[in-house]
């Protein structure tokens, strides 16, 4: 046996971890791509859960499907939800997920995805999850018909929601972004029920995306357009004009292609307390790179957005955040990153989820020096950490295979009976 194992113990280099897709699922076209966070039993907020809007090719059936993942690992909990959606002859514009605005009494209890159509009908109906994470429907699909027309403002584009917290009187709306570069917005008023509440234009072009961006006492309305993010304040009117909000700022890429879509990192629905907080945004351009931007908690003016590329493999189109999710324009993948690192644009691993069965992009529990599996030298490395000031592991808490926090002998002695003495597996957190 090799003596001495602590000195040559090093750190292996993070791996990134790609599923092959499945073939079951190669005439499927994945769209949008929407999350969460979920509530499973009495843990509320802690898994992540994508919504991908997605076409059948060969029929051309549109339908939705629903994951639940594991926050720690990415592994999916339970099964997967899918729907077709109710028949029509428009095309999806986008799917949303709602956290505060709901046509119901149930606002904000749980996940409530939007479905907006190309001609904006709204789909809409009630989510919950089962113990094992498996969403399910609970109720039938509401169909929300708007007066507006594709030939008033072109076909809508893009969706988002602001909270009430954004608005004097407290109520959230919703937004959406057409082709002829209009927004207009939607309130759901206690005595009035669900109404259009107004419109407005900067651009002759189309709005490619909509998404809140937390600022410093407020949040503003992003709006993806001319190549440039665009931050509104809500509820503030331009001039004279009772059809226009009035932007603060305006942030510019400055690569080639313009950009395609974008998302914040973190809450999106919570002001920023302290003017000099920072917060990230997360670029796509329809290239491999896949860019984050740093902006200020009080912004103004014209900003050339600071960018750190992520390189992927596969162009990349439409993104979704909180933990990654990323959406190649070949829409041959879908990528959820839990380890993706906001701070220096670095990805320690990425889960493809279309492959069948779910596979986790994880980490061995009890393989604590990260070599793939376990064996004497995670025994060494656990005792040198825990006793001889060595290396912490890569990922703690695939140290604390007997599952009972913290590392300590319990450990050790739980690792070496499993490996020389059939004890059971090692069970990490």
């Amino acid at each position: 046996m090799r003596k001495d194992l602590s000195i040559h113990l090093i750190i292996p280099v993070i791996f990134l971890l790609v599923i092959t897709a499945s073939s079951i699922h190669a005439e499927e076209e994945y769209l949008y791509i929407d999350m969460t966070d979920v509530t499973i039993g009495e843990t509320r907020g802690v898994e992540p859960s994508p919504f991908h809007l997605s076409r059948d090719i060969l029929s051309g059936e549109y339908f939705i499907s629903i994951k639940t993942l594991n926050s720690l690992h990415g592994a999916q909990l339970g099964t997967t939800l899918k729907l077709s959606l109710p028949p029509d002859d428009q095309s999806p514009a986008a799917i949303l997920w709602s956290k505060h605005f709901m046509p119901n009494i149930t606002r904000g209890v749980e996940p409530s995805p939007f479905i907006v159509m190309s001609d904006y009908t709204m789909y809409h109906f009630p989510l919950t999850y089962e113990l094992d994470g498996t969403p399910i429907t609970a109720g039938e699909w509401e169909t929300i018909s708007l007066p507006q027309t594709p030939a008033m403002f072109g076909e809508a584009t893009c969706a988002t929601e602001l909270p009430g917290v954004a608005f004097s009187d407290g109520l959230p709306r919703l937004y959406v972004g057409t082709e002829d570069g209009y927004i207009f917005w939607l309130v759901d008023s206690p005595f009035g029920g669900l109404v259009v509440e107004g419109a407005f234009t900067y651009s002759g072009g189309p709005i490619l995306d909509l998404e809140p961006i937390p600022q410093h006492g407020y949040i503003a309305l992003g709006a993806l357009m001319d190549n440039a993010i665009y931050g509104f304040v809500p509820g503030t009117k331009k001039g004279s004009s009772e059809s226009r909000y009035m932007y603060n700022f305006r942030l510019f890429d400055p690569r080639i292609p313009p950009m395609t879509d974008f998302d914040v990192i973190g809450p999106k629905d919570l002001l920023l307390t302290d003017p000099m907080d920072e917060l990230k945004i997360v670029i796509a351009d329809g290239t491999v790179e896949l860019a984050i931007a740093t902006l200020q908690a009080e912004l103004l003016g014209d900003i050339t957005m600071t960018i750190i590329p992520d390189v992927v493999d596969g162009n990349t189109g439409k993104i979704a955040t909180n933990a990654l999710l990323r959406l190649p324009t070949d829409h041959s993948t879908v990528l959820y990153d839990p380890h993706f690192n906001g701070e220096d644009g670095s990805s320690g691993c990425a889960l493809e989820l279309i492959g069948y069965p779910p596979d986790p992009c994880h980490y061995i529990c009890g393989d604590v020096d990260n070599e793939g599996n376990i064996n004497i030298l995670d025994i060494v490395y656990l005792i040198n950490y825990k006793y001889k000031s060595g290396l912490e592991p890569y990922i703690l808490r695939l140290g604390d295979v007997d599952g009972i926090d913290p590392i300590n002998i319990l450990d050790i002695v739980f690792l070496i009976n499993y490996k020389y003495k059939s004890g059971p597996e090692p069970n990490c957190p």
